[in-house]
């Protein structure tokens, strides 16, 4: 949207002051407010705030971490397709902001930016993230000396509930309504006061920006009827914790199916799903740091009181950390959903979404190339740990040997793992990258290793090993039973010859695949065959079945995608 065209929209609305608005680590929604006199300047340029935030704890207790402190310092750039007025405050209107540093580069600390991360990674593989935050929260009334205590003493789902809040819950549905946020469902829960009022589901980003809006919103609205809303995971000692489950559906890019979901099988768990869940699993004991955030948080995880103390999952399950939601009756097409149940409001939703996504991705294949998590550990330049997991060959690996041990423990014998790997890049060693591939390719855990080289047939930049191509350093390596896959600019079927022909048992195909999705139809009909020279219009690549997303995407890759006309499809498509 232009931003004068944005300005007139905002005075039009009557607003006065624009909040540009952050969840900082510990969960605290901060931000600071913009008069609608420098909206245009400060939308454009952002606001500044101090580095050291997000070190700052619940108490306002600035925590010592380095490059976090007074010397320092980025903006708070508004999305303004966030835009929201919010009713519950006069005029007011609120925008998410990203972390942006001086040179205009998205800073690695802002938690929004990390789930943006994580959203792009699941597009890169294909996929689209669905979600909803599921927030329990206890209403309750401030007595003369400042204590609390909860606005009624009724039972799990009992209608003297409802009478005890109908007042302040329905200004809390018109204002949740009014931002955009359409409510699904309400009910008194099981513990005193204990309210469960859930909004519907959205897009990845979508999902973590509602759930900000709506902790601020039942805040802000209960203060109006004089009620105290607390969302802390344990308000009350001698009655039920307030969770926060994250529902997460995982659905394919180009074909809009519910991956998670079987075809003519409604409560059946897809391999796919089955792979997703044994990620999370696998990455549990680390996630609940992100998404069960406080102290608090573990005063209500704690067997037999249905919060999740189980690290298993199941369907319909709710002492499993994983719950996957049988289907209703009403669903015309296959769609089921995962519920990770050890959250809660404490969180950062974005680092408990973006954290959920990344051991979901994890799942379905490791990783350990490109920049990845596992490739930062694997890098004796990036990782600078000095425990178990820093620091020889052997430490820098141990996450990915874990990981590996992990899934194969949690998933059916059948489960297809593979790894991925690359030289060279984010500080990578060749030798050292080498050895890793030798102990994986003698592992009998693992089915398969891919070698991105991202050219095959190049000389490596080491010294050392420039006598030979790139490829030629893994194929010599010893192999049993664990085929060895390369890939990287296999454009052509000669390309392809070439690279079988120096000893790979596979070939993997990324570019050349986009251009032509039947690409190895194509390379054993005529092994001759060169796709067409890029770039290519749009509707070229969507007539070989990319989404929009997926074309977005790849305008990221220079000289790849034109707006020009297409040239002809050799199908005879236009």
């Amino acid at each position: 949207m232009d931003l004068n065209a944005f300005e007139r929209k905002v005075r039009y609305d009557d607003v006065r002051f624009v909040r540009f608005l952050y969840c900082d680590t510990s969960g605290i929604i901060r931000g600071k407010s913009v008069h609608i006199d420098k909206l245009v300047e400060r939308a454009r340029g952002g606001i500044g705030l101090t580095v050291a935030m997000p070190a700052m704890n619940m108490l306002d207790q600035l925590q010592p971490v380095e490059g976090l402190g007074p010397v320092g310092e980025i903006r708070l750039v508004p999305d303004i397709g966030s835009y929201t007025r919010l009713p519950y405050a006069p005029h007011s209107a609120s925008m998410m902001a990203n972390m942006v540093t001086l040179d205009r580069e998205p800073w690695g600390a802002c938690a929004r930016g990390f789930l943006e991360r994580m959203i792009e990674r699941a597009r890169q593989a294909g996929v689209v993230i669905e979600a909803a935050f599921e927030p329990e929260w206890s209403l309750a009334v401030r007595k003369e000396d400042g204590s609390c205590v909860p606005v009624d003493q009724s039972l799990c789902f009992s209608t003297v509930g409802w009478e005890a809040s109908v007042g302040v819950i329905d200004d809390i549905v018109a204002a949740l309504e009014a931002q955009g946020m359409p409510v699904e469902q309400f009910y008194p829960e099981l513990g005193h006061g204990q309210q469960e009022l859930t909004i519907r589901h959205a897009t990845a980003l979508r999902a973590a920006d509602n759930h900000v809006r709506y902790r601020d919103t039942v805040r802000a609205v209960a203060r109006k009827h004089n009620f105290v809303a607390s969302l802390a995971p344990k308000p009350f000692a001698d009655q039920a914790g307030n969770g926060c489950h994250i529902h997460l559906s995982v659905w394919d890019a180009s074909s809009g199916r519910n991956l998670m979901a079987v075809e003519g099988k409604p409560n059946v768990l897809s391999e796919f799903g089955r792979a997703w869940v044994a990620g999370v699993l696998s990455h549990l004991p680390g996630l609940v740091a992100l998404t069960a955030a406080s102290y608090n948080s573990y005063r209500r995880l704690q067997p037999h009181m249905w919060s999740s103390a189980f690290g298993c999952w199941g369907f319909d399950n709710r002492e499993a950390a994983v719950r996957i939601a049988s289907v209703l009756w009403d669903e015309t097409k296959p769609s089921l959903n995962m519920e990770l149940k050890p959250s809660d409001n404490s969180n950062n939703p974005y680092l408990a979404l973006g954290g959920l996504i990344a051991a979901g991705l994890d799942g379905v294949e490791l990783h350990g190339a490109h920049g990845y998590l596992l490739c930062e550990f694997i890098s004796p330049e990036i990782n600078k740990r000095t425990d178990d997991y820093g620091g020889t060959l052997a430490q820098r690996s141990k996450l990915l040997l874990d990981l590996i041990e992990g899934v194969r423990a949690t998933c059916r014998k059948d489960f297809s793992l593979g790894v991925r790997l690359s030289p060279e890049r984010f500080g990578m060693k060749l030798g050292e990258i080498r050895q890793l591939a030798q102990q994986l390719l003698l592992d009998d855990r693992i089915d398969y290793l891919d070698m991105s080289l991202w050219d095959t047939f190049k000389r490596p930049e080491e010294v050392e090993f420039k006598s030979r191509p790139l490829v030629e350093w893994f194929t010599d390596l010893t192999r049993e039973r664990v085929p060895l896959g390369v890939a990287g600019k296999l454009m052509t079927g000669a390309d392809v010859a070439r690279a079988m022909a120096a000893g790979v048992d596979m070939a993997f195909i990324g570019r050349a695949a986009i251009l032509h999705h039947d690409f190895p139809q194509r390379v054993i009909a005529d092994p001759a065959f060169t796709p067409v020279s890029n770039p290519v219009a749009p509707e070229y690549l969507k007539s070989e079945g990319l989404s929009d997303t997926f074309v977005k995407y790849m305008r990221n890759w220079k000289g790849f995608v034109t707006d020009a006309e297409p040239a002809a499809h050799p199908s005879g498509l236009s």
